[in-house]
């Protein structure tokens, strides 16, 4: 009887746990859209703030415990019952941060001293301890205009962005600074128990995902891959123009201005790059009819009068065409876009994306016109060595080739199976082209590039042509790799179609970033090959179960990774801005993702999962999440991680 009731009870809570884990996942997803429809206090107000959200976490959290002791009795596998405590000890830790600490900001002037800060209810609350401003500067990259730092100098001690001042529990954060730069704005935490909770978690965590991954089972099986049935290799080419006579400088001191320096996107570099740059956004390619980039924008600088009747406008959207009565197919004059009395037509006109993409393409003009575009730098702000290593890398178009060798090689080894012996050699080879575009981006940016999403499906593509050289992954699914690579080239190529290496924000200047966002692309780049496998093994019924065992396989290091990734990238944010997580719809999105990608490692309590069609049906849907995390929150929500 005893045993009948203790079967019942597990039962049931195992019933609860997914209820409230499925509810939570939906909740979560719900108020990302209320965020972007409301605000965020909103949301924080309805859902994240409410005392029933903390209690399904709560009941969550009890449930977990109970199965994981009582029902699983996982403490006789030890590594797993670490893995499962620590993430319930980073739920308390959460828990405790949220009902004990607060928060604040503190404005200093120079040579002022105080005790106080402001609450975010507009409270005032007491320090034991003054701080005293001495003075505020702003650190500026060399030979520019644009931030690398800001830096609060107080009495005893510096604070600065991704460096706080720690002082008796309190950490104070570079917030803000007065117009006149002689005060600062500093953030204020105060959380003396739940982040060092966490942070235990985090080591518990991350010490269990180890001892789980060298486990003999886990060695065992590492590095399987799953077959893709993904077609399809997108080859561009445009037809060579003609050039007649437009005003310009000749090819040879074009050439020669190539390498002069000069300031743009908030950095030193050489001129091909902002000619290259303002071409492309304008005109959609990088010549226009014969010239080279810098011939146009040299030409356009001196004789605008001339230029503005040239049709290089390149004018997307359809319907903004028909509306401004365009006559010259997909591009426009400048002249086409003034009235004769000289009113800019795009004035009163709703300001969406298309209008606002043209505008900045008029900006660009009108400034090349009026000899505000071009700052010349000087050559002390940038080496000659640099400049010969930007100057290789327009050359060369590193994305585009990259994505049609590698569709290519993937395509190739789809269909012509002998091919297969060779995909090592091909695959080592385009592996080895890409790094040395990466590598030239990285020293020409002078940090890892993977501060936007251009940049970090670059890094996705390496990391999947990386998995081709493993012998056991390559060879049962050879064409997997380079396909999913070849697609996440793709997709950095259509996204960097006005190529730019920019100097990064001052707030992600931190070293944390790059292990953040790297250790995330190795997982979603594992994810993508194991939503692939499924995409095949719908349409190759005879490979469903081959397909399942070697995804089951790869999910567990990607979900590590993942973890690993996030968790991480929560304490970039407590030490960039003082909280590890802010319900910020990226941080939202990357938690839902990793939920629902955790599921399936628990098909001893999911035996529906077992079955390969399920299993490959709700991997699927499992990368619908993680492709809203990575393009949907950009396009659609917004929020901090907006840049990326």
């Amino acid at each position: 009887m005893g045993k009948s009731l203790h079967a019942k009870l597990t039962t049931t809570a195992g019933r609860i746990i997914l209820a409230v884990y499925t509810a939570l996942i939906l909740l979560m997803g719900a108020a990302t859209f209320m965020q972007q429809a409301h605000g965020a206090s909103y949301a924080a107000q309805h859902v994240y703030g409410t005392a029933w959200f903390s209690a399904l976490w709560g009941i969550l959290l009890l449930l977990s415990l109970y199965i994981i002791t009582v029902r699983a009795r996982m403490w006789k596998q030890f590594p797993l019952f670490l893995l499962h405590l620590a993430l319930a000890v980073i739920l308390l830790g959460a828990g405790v941060t949220h009902f004990t600490s607060h928060e604040g900001t503190i404005h200093l002037r120079a040579g002022n001293s105080t005790d106080r800060y402001a609450t975010a209810d507009g409270s005032v609350e007491h320090l034991p301890f003054t701080l005293r401003l001495d003075s505020f500067r702003t650190v500026y990259y060399p030979g520019t205009n644009t931030p690398a730092d800001f830096v609060s100098h107080l009495h005893d001690a510096t604070v600065s962005m991704n460096h706080p001042l720690r002082r008796e529990g309190y950490r104070f954060y570079q917030a803000g600074f007065d117009p006149d730069g002689q005060g600062a704005r500093l953030s204020v935490t105060y959380d003396p128990w739940g982040t060092p909770l966490t942070y235990f978690g985090y080591a518990l965590l991350a010490l269990s995902m180890i001892w789980v991954s060298l486990r003999p089972s886990a060695r065992k099986h590492r590095h399987q891959g799953a077959k893709a049935l993904l077609l399809m290799v997108f080859l561009l080419s445009a037809p060579a123009v003609q050039a007649r006579s437009i005003p310009s400088v000749s090819a040879d001191k074009a050439e020669q201005a190539a390498r002069m320096p000069v300031v743009w996107n908030g950095r030193v570099a050489p001129f091909n790059t902002l000619a290259r740059d303002v071409v492309q956004k304008v005109y959609g390619r990088t010549s226009y009819k014969g010239l080279r980039a810098e011939q146009v924008v040299l030409g356009w600088a001196a004789r605008p009068e001339v230029w503005k009747d040239e049709p290089m406008i390149r004018v997307k959207d359809r319907a903004l065409r028909r509306q401004l009565g365009l006559s010259e197919g997909n591009y426009a004059t400048m002249a086409a876009l003034f009235t004769p009395d000289g009113r800019y037509r795009l004035e009163g006109l709703p300001p969406d994306k298309a209008v606002r993409e043209l505008d900045e393409q008029v900006g660009l003009l009108l400034m090349l016109a009026n000899g505000t575009l071009v700052q010349p730098a000087t050559e002390a702000d940038i080496s000659p060595a640099r400049i010969e290593a930007e100057l290789l890398y327009n050359a060369i178009p590193f994305t585009k080739t990259g994505f049609m060798a590698s569709l290519t090689l993937g395509l190739l080894l789809l269909l012509f199976p002998r091919v297969r012996r060779f995909a090592p050699t091909f695959g080592l080879l385009l592996l080895l082209y890409l790094l040395c575009g990466y590598a030239l981006r990285w020293y020409i940016g002078g940090r890892i590039p993977l501060s936007n999403g251009s940049e970090t499906m670059q890094f996705l593509a390496l990391c999947a042509l990386a998995a081709s050289m493993h012998r056991r992954l390559g060879g049962i699914t050879p064409a997997l790799p380079p396909l999913v690579g070849g697609f996440a080239l793709l997709v950095s190529w259509l996204g960097e179609r006005s190529p730019q290496v920019t100097s990064l924000v001052p707030v992600l200047n931190s070293p944390l970033l790059s292990l953040h966002v790297s250790i995330i692309m190795v997982a979603y780049a594992l994810l993508a090959l194991s939503a692939a496998g499924s995409l095949a093994a719908l349409f190759r019924p005879t490979l469903r179960q081959p397909l399942l065992e070697r995804g089951t396989r790869l999910l567990r290091p990607a979900v590590f990774l993942l973890a690993a990734g996030i968790f991480l990238g929560a304490v970039w944010a407590n030490v960039s801005w003082g909280s590890y997580w802010s319900w910020d719809p990226k941080e939202t999105w990357a938690l839902i993702t990793l939920m629902v990608y955790a599921v399936p490692l628990h098909t001893a309590s999911l035996p529906a999962l077992r079955r390969p069609l399920v299993y490959h049906c709700y991997q699927l849907f499992a990368f619908l999440t993680l492709l809203m995390t990575y393009f949907g929150v950009n396009y659609f929500l917004g929020g901090m991680h907006s840049y990326a």
